[in-house]
């Protein structure tokens, strides 16, 4: 069997509005707005570098059907480069992008293949006239899809690597239900590497025989998607497992950090506290810019000026201004506060009246309170419009414990007992 290098990279998800990030900063807005073009250049320069044989794209090449023609340009200039080096590029449509959005009004170049919607299409590579892989793959025709399409897909060849493309969701491995499929679908049908796209993390669901991978998308576009983004650099060789590399490839990171205020008597201290937070991350960052969520936690003396109407706005705006010691690289994205009153459970157990039967009430939960607690939570997941199966019952005694905390921050305000 030949050996085979290529990259395997999803959710480009170009012109991707990051619609009020950048609202207070200009220059924050500039750099948002390129950062997924920015992201795809980098993988394509890291595919001429390599001299990789392909690039897989597995879903979601752009934001949404309505894609613009600066992104439609922009990404047949980038197939252009690949094409000037003889890399060929394989494309499955997504949910953003479906097959059926596609125009052809700007053409893509000829070592680009999408492939199509209505069954599972496999093309030969060859390099030098000799042929060194299989690619097998299958788009979306629309933008919600519920069929197991993983079930579809066969491998046609054993003599040359065998590589599924796919946009999925394995195993529930995110709460929207598109083309979802269990690892087992993907376990039986033969094939060396499952190149998938959908989720925006790095994730190797299984490492070999086959390898399961999602790359993530490289370039985050929210505040939720903290942490590293990129694609992945794998080779194949002689029937052995894959060597899967991971490659940051983004100019933007998000990022949150947690500071508590258990012990912090003055706003000075607080704010050496959160300026060395913004010197570890413009460090660990490696110059890119950083958007940063702070959340303040613990139980100080402080709750109460930070819990005064303007407080969070006012410490928004001194954070904005230190963090120009950092130049260009750090920008906050907002604070959230959950910090509380500091007091001794203990002595307010031990006291009588109400605040200490509520205190020995909720340590004295039984199953059928954890029950009627956890089908409340349930019905606000439901007017919340969040996916309950996404409920994790081991949070139950963090849900208790918090209300007990906000319930007696509320009846001691003043500091009454």
């Amino acid at each position: 069997m030949s050996s085979v290098k290529f990259i395997h990279c999803a959710d480009l998800h170009l012109g991707s509005p990051f619609k009020g990030i950048g609202s207070r900063n200009p220059e924050l807005a500039a750099a948002l707005a390129a950062a997924t073009f920015t992201a795809f250049e980098n993988i394509v320069g890291l595919a001429l570098e390599q001299k990789v044989d392909f690039l897989l794209i597995a879903g979601d090449v752009f934001d949404n059907a309505d894609r613009s023609l600066k992104s439609r340009l922009f990404f047949r200039e980038q197939l252009e480069k690949l094409n000037s080096e003889d890399i060929k590029c394989f494309i499955v449509c997504g949910n953003h992008d479906p097959l059926s959005s596609w125009s052809r009004s700007v053409g893509l170049p000829g070592n680009t293949f999408i492939f199509d919607s209505a069954k599972p299409q496999t093309r030969i590579v060859e390099r030098g006239g000799r042929e060194i892989a299989a690619v097998c793959g299958m788009s979306f025709g629309s933008a919600k899809v519920s069929a197991n399409l993983a079930a579809k897909f066969k491998r046609e060849r054993l003599d040359l690597p065998a590589i599924a493309l796919l946009h999925a969701n394995i195993d529930n491995s995110s709460e929207e239900n598109y083309a979802p499929a269990r690892l087992a679908d993907l376990e039986k049908s033969n094939f060396d590497y499952w190149a998938l796209g959908h989720v925006h993390s790095f994730a190797v669901l299984k490492s070999a025989f086959p390898a399961v991978v999602y790359p993530g998308c490289p370039q985050g576009t929210s505040p939720r998607e903290t942490g590293i983004k990129g694609c992945c650099l794998v080779e194949i060789k002689n029937g052995s497992a894959p060597e899967i590399k991971d490659f940051a490839v983004d100019v933007i990171r998000y990022a949150e950090r947690e500071i508590s205020i258990n012990g912090v008597e003055t706003f000075e201290k607080l704010f050496e506290l959160t300026n060395a937070a913004g010197e570890k991350l413009a460090a660990e960052n490696g110059g890119r810019k950083t958007v940063v969520r702070l959340k303040l936690s613990g139980r100080g003396v402080l709750n109460k000026e930070l819990r005064a109407e303007t407080a969070i706005g006012e410490l928004e705006e001194h954070f904005e201004r230190e963090v120009e010691a950092f130049g260009e690289m750090l920008f906050l994205n907002r604070i959230e506060l959950a910090t509380g009153d500091d007091y001794d459970l203990e002595e307010l157990t031990r006291n009588s009246g109400f605040i200490a039967d509520l205190t020995a009430c909720a340590g004295e939960m039984t199953r059928e309170d954890m029950e009627e607690i956890k089908q409340a939570v349930m019905q606000i997941y439901k007017r919340c419009r969040i996916d309950a199966k996404s409920f994790d019952e081991s949070a139950l005694p963090g849900i208790i414990e918090d209300a007990k905390r906000l319930a007696l921050d509320k009846l001691l305000e003043g500091g009454g007992r």
